[in-house]
């Protein structure tokens, strides 16, 4: 990582109940240079972890479907801390409830190139933070 990495110092959320794909991810934001939160497997994992002030995040990375939970209470949560939030999900934005689809979305499998750009996407703003976005394919990356 060099000093200019623009994920230096970046903490990202990682709220997945599948054990492979969650170490990917944590993998994946790792080699791009932020620290992860997590990885959390469950809804009521993550919001204890919000109820009891737990770390700084920067962005969430929320698998929509945790077992028999949503995350859509963790979402909320997270909108009430101004924390940008990304829906991971191997399903369309018709299973995603109305108030939930301006929500940005990645799409799994979660490549590395994808994470990076939808990482990007959800950090603009953040204490001056911006960059270009690189166009994706629709079925990759979506802001539905």
């Amino acid at each position: 990582m060099n000093a200019t990495n623009r994920f230096h110092d970046r903490a990202v959320l990682v709220v997945e109940d599948e054990y492979l794909i969650a170490m990917d991810m944590a993998y994946a934001i790792e080699e791009l240079g932020a620290s992860v939160v997590g990885p959390m497997s469950s809804a009521s994992e993550a919001l204890d972890f919000l109820a009891d002030g737990g770390a700084h995040i920067d962005v969430a990375l929320l698998d929509v479907n945790l077992g028999s939970h949503t995350a859509f209470d963790i979402a909320d949560k997270l909108h009430e801390l101004d924390v940008p939030v990304v829906f991971v999900t191997g399903y369309d934005s018709s299973s995603i409830p109305e108030q939930y689809r301006a929500v940005l979305r990645c799409e799994k499998p979660v490549e590395q190139a994808d994470l990076r750009r939808v990482l990007e996407r959800s950090m603009r703003g953040l204490d001056g933070y911006a960059v270009p976005v690189e166009p994706s394919k629709p079925t990759e990356l979506r802001t539905e």
